[in-house]
């Protein structure tokens, strides 16, 4: 025998005003559908939320908002994130020799450079004696 699984707490079919009173799930969903044909037909659940609250006294939560307006299908589609550029600069080139591709970090900055032995100016000759490996044959 399969144990049996809560699906947690039963949905209550109402709302409460600000005086207390109680408003049916049926209401709030016309409510709903009438923003939606005025001033909230972009509005998302949030913005729902704010509308039902404000307009008609609410005390109502956006989880529950957006549950109503999944139930009635009546939200937008969300926007697609778009793919973000390849920020390795150094993919498909081959490097042969010094000074062929230069990066820096956005927050570099622009004082001069200063090697282990203490020299202030680091110029770009002396990047064959650093890294041997860059020089050409």
């Amino acid at each position: 025998m399969e144990p049996v699984k809560s699906e947690g707490r039963a949905i209550p079919g109402y709302s409460l005003k600000q005086d207390g009173t109680k408003v049916s799930d049926e209401q709030i969903k016309e409510w709903l559908m009438e923003g939606m044909e005025g001033e909230a037909y972009a509005y998302g659940y949030r913005k729902l939320t704010v509308f039902l609250r404000r307009t008609y006294g609410l005390c109502i939560n956006k989880k529950k908002v957006d549950r109503l307006c999944k139930e009635m299908d009546i939200l937008r589609p969300q926007r697609q994130k778009r793919d973000s550029y390849s920020k390795k600069l150094a993919r498909n080139r081959i490097i042969t020799g010094s000074n062929q591709l230069f990066e820096r970090d956005k927050y570099c900055s622009t004082a001069p450079l200063h090697n282990s032995i203490g020299e202030k100016g680091l110029s770009f000759a002396k990047w064959d004696e650093i890294i041997p490996s860059w020089t050409s044959s």
